[in-house]
């Protein structure tokens, strides 16, 4: 298709170029970008079930960073080539495989990162029949509400991993309190409020978790200024944690808990809207609403 629409605007557009024609060559390159992003994020938002526009915009930008500097790698080697012949090219090609070799070390870590804080997750839940799964379902819709809000992928990571380890300071919580069925006497209540305060030291500890321990240790605070441990409201509390508490209550509501059942979705998603100022906060409201009720289903199936 690109092929057509060159040879189409070379045959009405003389530039007088012998070899080339820039204006054809212009046109082709829009159509090959246009339609590569197309189909390509539409196959990509029916397997991962992501709304097209997101997909699509997330792809048409990095294959414009991509044409452009491919392109003028291209125009280099050219250059290279002609003045310096087949050694002119290899001097290029070494740095180019070094630096492809640094980025797939790069994505093996990254991949590493997430899989080491899964297990760990894993790990801390699996003494807890009733919380098994939750941080792992907390993730996928605190990156789901990331996700709809636009955010750039690297805050989606971030949430990701405040997310896969928000309850981390329940480690130091006397397990015979965290199970308990019955209504916990105050000083109990204290001791699971400080959950928050011990996984922010935790992973402050950690240089490469240090980013998200504010996040952790304000995800139980509320827009109203009501919540622990510091009583932050509406401006001062990040959007990051903001996400996260919405993420993390709507999981607690549509699941089983050993002194309540779980809500429908449809109940919980109206306790969401319903606490919207006071709770959460009620500028990402709605779009958390619509990326949970899609996650929940895409969990559910």
């Amino acid at each position: 298709m690109s092929g057509m629409v060159y040879n189409f605007f070379n045959s009405i557009i003389n530039v007088g170029f012998e070899f080339y024609n820039p204006i054809a060559g212009a046109a082709a390159l829009v159509t090959y970008i246009l339609l590569n992003t197309f189909f390509m994020s539409e196959l990509m938002s029916i397997l991962l079930k992501e709304k097209f526009s997101y997909v699509w915009s997330s792809n048409f930008f990095s294959m414009m960073i991509n044409v452009v500097l491919v392109g003028l790698l291209g125009i280099v080697l050219a250059f290279s080539y002609n003045s310096y012949g087949i050694g002119g090219l290899l001097l290029f090609f070494i740095p180019l495989l070094l630096a492809r070799y640094t980025f797939k070390l790069y994505l093996d870590m990254r991949k590493n990162y997430f899989d080491t804080m899964n297990v760990l997750v894993r790990a801390i839940e699996a003494s807890d029949p009733y919380t098994s799964g939750h941080s792992l379902r907390v993730s996928a819709y605190s990156e789901a509400i990331a996700k709809q809000l636009g955010l750039p992928q690297g805050k989606i990571d971030v949430i990701k991993s405040a997310a896969l380890l928000h309850d981390i300071g329940k480690i130091g919580i006397d397990k015979n309190i965290l199970n308990k069925t019955e209504r916990l006497k105050d000083e109990e209540f204290e001791a699971i409020k400080s959950h928050t305060e011990i996984g922010a030291t935790i992973v402050a500890d950690l240089s490469y978790l240090a980013n998200i321990s504010d996040i952790i240790r304000h995800h139980h605070e509320r827009n109203d200024g009501k919540g622990y441990p510091d009583g932050l409201s509406h401006n001062n509390i990040p959007l990051e944690t903001s996400i996260l508490t919405i993420a993390d209550s709507f999981d607690a509501m549509t699941t089983n808990r050993p002194y309540r059942h779980s809500l429908s979705l449809e109940d919980a998603l109206s306790e969401m809207k319903k606490n919207a100022g006071t709770q959460f906060n009620p500028d990402i409201i709605d779009d958390s609403i619509t990326a949970l009720r899609n996650t929940y289903y895409n969990l559910s199936e």
